[in-house]
């Protein structure tokens, strides 16, 4: 631990008690520490975002990734997500005849593993933010899989368009401008995006989800409130990578919400697994 003796001068030194005056300095390089990891970690996960746009650019190579025994392949760099705890529970869980809706898809890694393992299934990937929207269209196009369709658009508690923020750290966009700022990213831009309810988006594409994935920046609450009428008439099961910001901020009123609608949780970490009691 570095500890940095700051705003310390003789005349204050014997009016100060030496205990406070030590914690305080112990707080200033801690601090400081801090902030260097920070734009450390900032300047490493903006590196790679680079060099994997380049490839994506450029369309060199789309590298074959396994994910728990699934292959496929993808533009990416590294496999990130490939090897989530959360993604190996629905490969485990899934089966073929299924419909799969991967809300909050990003890039692909949960649909393409879940589509190349149940090729008999309905998988149905959604993105918000178009840059992202598009490295997913490139990772479709790079695996033979006719089960998988991708929609640009938000989902969310109500139906039109809302602001979402691009982060310099991709995977920190979402729809509230304070999410977007973490981990010392910045705002990029703001686009205008379609969102819907999810209730309006099964009516509109008359596809009955048995299983939801969300991972959603913190936005899942609004997402299930948008969804009321789906949870109650169709029971899927809900698998949600929950973040301590936005509507998924209060663990108490999200675990609240879905237990009215008569929903069991199995909580792994940040990692929530729900579904319907009368489940088998």
């Amino acid at each position: 631990m570095i500890i940095f003796d700051l705003d310390d001068d003789e005349s204050d030194r014997s009016s100060r008690p030496r205990k406070n005056r030590s914690h305080r300095y112990v707080w200033h390089g801690v601090n400081l520490l801090d902030k260097l990891y920070r734009k450390f970690k900032h300047f490493l996960y903006t590196s790679y975002y680079s060099a994997r746009d380049v490839n994506y650019s450029y369309g060199f190579y789309p590298t074959s990734k396994d994910s728990h025994g699934v292959s496929f392949r993808s533009y990416e760099i590294l496999n990130l997500h490939g090897n989530d705890d959360l993604l190996k529970v629905m490969l485990n869980d899934c089966d073929d005849n299924s419909v799969v809706f991967d809300i909050g898809a990003n890039i692909g890694t949960y649909s393409l593993a879940l589509a190349s393992k149940y090729t008999d299934s309905d998988i149905i990937a959604i993105e918000p933010n178009i840059e992202v929207f598009k490295k997913l269209e490139m990772n479709l196009e790079s695996n033979e899989l006719d089960n998988l369709k991708i929609y640009n658009l938000g989902i969310s508690d109500q139906d039109g368009k809302k602001p979402f923020y691009i982060s310099s750290y991709q995977e920190a966009s979402s729809f509230n401008r304070k999410i977007s700022k973490r981990w010392g990213g910045n705002i990029r831009s703001v686009k205008k995006v379609d969102v819907k309810k999810l209730d309006t988006f099964v009516e509109e594409t008359e596809k009955r989800p048995d299983r939801i994935k969300l991972d959603v920046e913190g936005h899942g609450l609004k997402v299930l409130k948008g969804g009321k009428q789906t949870l109650e008439d169709l029971k899927p099961s809900i698998y949600l990578e929950r973040h301590e910001v936005g509507s998924e901020k209060n663990e108490a009123v999200l675990e609240e919400f879905l237990k009215e609608r008569d929903y069991s949780i199995n909580k792994r970490g940040m990692d929530w697994i729900c579904l319907p009691r009368d489940s088998k």
